[in-house]
């Protein structure tokens, strides 16, 4: 693998009770950013964690200059914690991962190539089937997402400033490949390995789709791409007003729908 020379990589790691694997994945972090860039720095957002994850993140910080880290007293969300790491990335380049999930910070080897044609490089597990959530936001936002459960991507930071993200939930991705589409922001979507013995239940509870935000961020997703004109079929704009907003009714019942049954599938069976 080619060597990023002069270049600065931002890692930017949301956690939520995290305790478990936080330390393992930090490490790992500053052991692989080394082979490829010739600066680094590791940006632990915490979104208001019930364990010992404050604690862990600054002593990770106290010990390991790369190290920073922000602190949500309350919950705001996993698309919050990751905007918030993305604002204060200084790097050249951004590269979130779920410290929780199945994939290794190791696996930013098979996305590095691709930086050279495309501005953002999103992470699919290979040989994992669609999952229910992937089907579901795909058919609302009429998306081609492979994996919208595997939280592992490699950015150019100029595109972040371009694209203007907004969503507070897990919906913030199915946003980035939105308005990516929209914007002629170039993305491409590339395999990589996991292992699911890494994955923690802690990590699926903070980035579900259960949240009361992802409603709203369903739909404000849902209508801005209602009201993009490049994006609209000739159909939709002879579309009566009233049918518009049904079909927006629509979408959100099953967003809702989506979340009931995800919260249901997280819950332990008694």
């Amino acid at each position: 693998m080619a060597f990023v020379n002069d270049a600065t990589l931002s890692l930017v790691l949301p956690v939520r009770d995290a305790a478990a694997t936080l330390q393992a994945v930090v490490m790992e972090c500053l052991a692989v950013a080394p082979c490829y860039f010739t600066d680094c720095e590791i940006i632990i957002v915490d979104d208001g964690s019930r364990d010992a994850t404050p604690t862990i993140m600054n002593n990770l910080a106290a010990m390991h200059d790369p190290v920073m880290v922000i602190h949500h007293e309350h919950a705001h969300g996993f698309g919050r914690a990751l905007r918030d790491g993305w604002s204060a990335a200084r790097g050249d380049y951004v590269l979130f991962l779920d410290v929780g999930g199945a994939v290794a910070p190791g696996e930013m080897a098979r996305l590095l190539p691709y930086l050279e044609s495309f501005d953002v490089v999103m992470g699919s597990r290979m040989h994992a089937d669609k999952s229910l959530e992937t089907r579901l936001i795909n058919f609302i936002f009429d998306l081609d997402i492979r994996d919208v459960g595997c939280h592992f991507g490699l950015l150019r930071t100029n595109a972040l400033d371009c694209l203007q993200i907004e969503a507070s939930s897990a919906l913030i991705l199915a946003e980035l490949y939105a308005k990516a589409k929209r914007q002629g922001v170039t993305l491409v979507q590339v395999g990589v390995q996991s292992d699911v013995s890494r994955t923690t239940n802690a990590s699926h509870a903070f980035t579900i789709y259960s949240s009361p935000g992802a409603l709203w961020d369903g739909f404000n997703l849902w209508l801005r791409r209602r009201q993009s004109p490049d994006l609209e079929t000739r159909a939709d704009r002879r579309r009566p007003r009233w049918r518009q907003l049904a079909a927006a009714g629509a979408g959100t019942v099953a967003i809702a729908g989506g979340v009931w049954l995800l919260r249901r599938r997280s819950l332990p069976r008694s």
